[in-house]
């Protein structure tokens, strides 16, 4: 079945796909959910996107609730986040058809602070820092990253991550803001402080 077979059948047609702009890809996404797309779905049929916002033409979303080509649309990403206040989505006259939510499916406990990079945000931050940062510490030996250095590791909250013969402890939110400030490759973040390899 085809993606517009798919279209002309479906009751709910919930989205799932990466952003792809046409110039990163042969098959883009980009406004895949648009004119000709929305005039494909059923009358009584729903969109629901969860994916990201520019998949779904807005514009062309708030003409096909205005003018009745789909039944409803429910959404939590949108083109321009955060969604503005003179957005047509927020329009009243298609309130009853239009739900919007803000992206709240992240904001489980376990989402945002677990430190295991395949369920956490967190975790997945510590991992791209130290898949940045392990090639320049070749130099550093393992009891220095441990803690043994000038008595950095006072007051930690997160547990070690064990990474080949290395081990780092890193705490949050401070792994973000020192990236944002210095040169990921000279830089290793240790319970909150910054130390630049020498």
């Amino acid at each position: 079945m085809t993606f517009e077979e798919a279209l002309l059948h479906a009751d709910f047609v919930s989205v799932h796909v990466p952003l792809l702009r046409p110039d990163e890809s042969a098959t883009p996404t980009y406004h895949l959910f648009n004119e000709r797309t929305l005039k494909l779905m059923k009358p009584t049929a729903f969109l629901v996107n969860d994916s990201r916002g520019p998949v779904v033409d807005e514009a062309a979303l708030v003409r096909a609730l205005r003018e009745n080509w789909i039944a409803g649309a429910a959404l939590d990403v949108y083109e321009k986040e955060p969604l503005p206040a003179d957005s047509p989505l927020r329009d009243p006259a298609i309130a009853d058809r239009c739900r919007l939510f803000p992206h709240f499916a992240s904001a489980a406990r376990i989402t945002r602070l677990s430190t295991d990079p395949n369920k956490g945000m967190a975790g997945r931050c510590v991992q791209g820092l130290i898949d940045v940062l392990e090639p320049t510490m070749t130099a550093m030996s393992r009891n220095a990253l441990c803690g043994k250095q000038r008595g950095v590791w006072k007051g930690l909250e997160r547990p070690l991550l064990l990474r080949g013969q290395r081990c780092y402890r890193i705490k949050f939110p401070y792994a973000m803001w020192a990236l944002r400030w210095r040169d990921a490759t000279q830089l290793m973040v240790v319970s909150g402080k910054s130390f630049a390899n020498r």
